[in-house]
């Protein structure tokens, strides 16, 4: 549990400095617009196409390193659930129109559905001390599938209050229920080698 929380306070330091990063280039952003002819217009048009760039850059760095072994850990993936619900909770709030109790059922349990699956095709195995996670191939398909439908669909749809909703009703389940399994398998598999490290031990007594 000491661990969890020295992971928690780091994540939230990170998260801390990257928040920093970005509000002082949105700052820096907003100054440069305010010299141009249309400042408001300028700001959005830069933000869409930061926004594009990013979206490639990540589809990139995914595909060339899914297979990489990182270390995978409650503490962030907790965070990511927080975040999720909370940013949810705020744009529900703000709704000009809540959406029905199916869309929340359906789209939310579509989004479920998904991030549990996803959740099992990560390869977890325990090097040293720590849980480590590797991506599979079902890994890499299951978030490629999941990143088309999502474009596909603001393509053919417009992105429209009430497709908005569903696809960040859709987007909330999928980080629950992907990083809730996550942290689940990686409980699982910290008992395991536990139990392996005291059998081991009263093996050689």
């Amino acid at each position: 549990m000491r661990r969890f929380f020295l992971d928690l306070a780091a994540e939230v330091r990170r998260m801390a400095k990257t928040a920093g990063l970005v509000a002082a280039a949105a700052a820096a952003l907003a100054i440069v617009a305010s010299l141009t002819a249309d400042p408001l217009a300028f700001f959005f048009r830069v933000v869409g196409l930061v926004c594009t760039a990013l979206l490639v850059l990540s589809v990139v760095v995914t595909v060339l390193t899914f297979r990489r072994a990182r270390a995978i850990r409650p503490a962030p993936l907790a965070i990511a659930i927080v975040t999720s619900l909370v940013c949810t909770g705020f744009n529900l709030a703000f709704a000009a129109r809540l959406p029905a109790v199916s869309t929340f059922v359906l789209a939310g349990g579509a989004g479920l559905l998904v991030g549990a699956a996803w959740s099992l095709t990560m390869l977890l195995f325990v090097d040293g001390d720590e849980v480590r996670g590797r991506g599979t191939l079902w890994y890499l398909v299951v978030w490629a599938l999941t990143l088309a439908a999502n474009q596909l669909t603001v393509l053919v749809t417009g992105r429209t209050p009430a497709i908005a909703t569903i696809l960040m009703l859709v987007g909330a389940g999928l980080a629950v229920s992907n990083s809730g399994g996550l942290i689940l398998r990686v409980r699982a598999t910290e008992r395991r080698r536990v139990a392996n490290h005291r059998e081991a031990v009263a093996t050689a007594e």
